[in-house]
């Protein structure tokens, strides 16, 4: 029941973006409590895994709308949960190029080469990976972080196996 709704946000979400009804409500946040609430959510469906936070201190409040970035960065850590069958999942909140970035790493698989971008359109998915899923919760991860002005990237970690997404707020995004 629980993930038959997480697919129906997913696609109302979805239908939502395209038709251009949702609105970003920037606010000043505090980067801490944006990762508390998202980790808080994410150990009720982590099914033994460990979820850590590290967040820099004395960060900036970024301006931001609080239900689409929560939500963005809970899609990533899905994400992340859904291609870990172990290991570690690391959300992170850190100065980046000015600005403040929101970082979820994993220990999965990783991305192949030559699709950072394309993971990131509607109904993309790894057929390899073994994973179900709609294909929809980067194409609306991406949508959330364009509303507030913000960019999403992913790419494979170069340490060992895995995923590092990032949704990056400029400078001109702080408070």
């Amino acid at each position: 029941a629980t993930r038959m709704q997480r697919y129906v946000e997913k696609l109302l979400d979805m239908t939502r973006l395209d038709a251009g009804s949702i609105e970003a409500h920037l606010e000043p946040l505090d980067p801490s409590d944006v990762l508390a609430a998202v980790a808080s959510r994410a150990r009720r469906i982590d099914e033994g895994r460990t979820i850590r936070l590290e967040v820099e201190p004395d960060l900036p409040m970024v301006r931001a709308d609080a239900a689409l970035l929560d939500q963005a960065l809970f899609n990533l850590v899905e994400n992340a949960l859904a291609h870990v069958a172990s290991g570690e999942i690391v959300i992170d909140a850190s100065r980046s190029r000015g600005g403040v970035a929101f970082t979820v790493i994993d220990e999965g698989r990783g991305i192949a080469p030559g699709e950072e971008a394309r993971i990131f359109e509607r109904f993309a998915r790894d057929a390899s990976s073994g994973v179900s899923g709609t294909g929809l919760g980067l194409a609306i991860v991406n949508g959330f972080v364009s509303l507030m002005g913000a960019q999403v990237s992913a790419r494979s970690r170069s340490d060992r196996s895995g995923a590092i997404f990032t949704i990056a707020f400029p400078a001109e995004s702080l408070a």
